[in-house]
């Protein structure tokens, strides 16, 4: 409980200024999530390193993240991110039970997570392959399923490029699923 006054905490100190940071260095404009009532499981595209930070301002609430093992090896920035967001660590090979069992768990608990399902930064900017996995989850979490789209992240951050450019990003919500209907 203490764990996670800290994150919302400091996801609600460091949001705004993230956010007026985010949307002057890329002209970022976006669909705002903070109307949709959570828990959720929301999916997006992953285009760019910041795509984590492009949900979150768009959310405007704290998330917990489905993120690849190797943030875990960043030193004093791996110390923050687990300090004050902790986000979901999936190793990479690796059929991803724990990852599910903890997402799961978090929805559960009345959580938000966010996954970005291709699992990986997009090679020439079109959204991959997703596991039908993925899917299974999401129907098992009892909760509402959230789609979402950033557009213009890829050339902004190519995988090619050790440079973040100057670009215009636009985050779009695609559809909620109630429960139900999944």
């Amino acid at each position: 409980m203490k764990e996670l006054r800290r994150h919302k905490l400091a996801f609600a100190v460091l949001e705004p200024i993230v956010a007026v940071f985010i949307k002057l260095r890329f002209r970022y404009q976006y669909d705002d999530l903070r109307g949709i009532e959570g828990p959720y499981l929301l999916l997006a595209n992953h285009n760019m390193e910041l795509d984590p930070v492009l949900v979150g301002v768009a959310a405007k609430r704290h998330l917990y993240f489905v993120a690849s093992e190797h943030i875990t090896r960043k030193g004093f920035g791996t110390w923050f991110l687990m300090r004050y967001f902790k986000p979901i660590i999936h190793k990479k090979g690796k059929q991803g039970i724990q990852t599910v069992k903890q997402m799961l768990k978090m929805l559960k608990d009345g959580q938000s997570v966010c996954i970005f399902p291709e699992g990986n930064r997009s090679f020439n900017g079109l959204t991959g392959d997703i596991l039908p996995t993925i899917g299974k989850v999401a129907g098992r979490s009892g909760v509402k399923l959230v789609t979402y789209r950033i557009e213009g992240g890829y050339l902004t951050q190519p995988r090619w490029s050790l440079t973040l450019r100057r670009g215009r990003i636009r985050g779009r919500l695609i559809r909620e699923y109630s429960a139900t209907e999944l």
